[in-house]
């Protein structure tokens, strides 16, 4: 698949996780930001990841 594909299925992966945890009140006072860190790592881990597939 295309990178660009996975990055939109994974967004739209995290958003509905993040969607229904919100509405069974999982969440606490800080929900409408939870999407942010978690989007943070994702982007982070496949930087990391295609700069450590390049040295070798």
């Amino acid at each position: 698949m295309k990178t660009q594909l996975v990055d939109i299925l994974v967004i739209l992966a995290l958003a509905t996780i993040t969607i229904i945890a919100n509405e069974m009140n999982l969440l606490g006072n800080s929900s409408e930001f939870i999407l942010i860190p978690l989007l943070v790592i994702y982007f982070l881990g496949k930087y990391v990841g295609t700069k450590n597939s390049r040295k070798e």
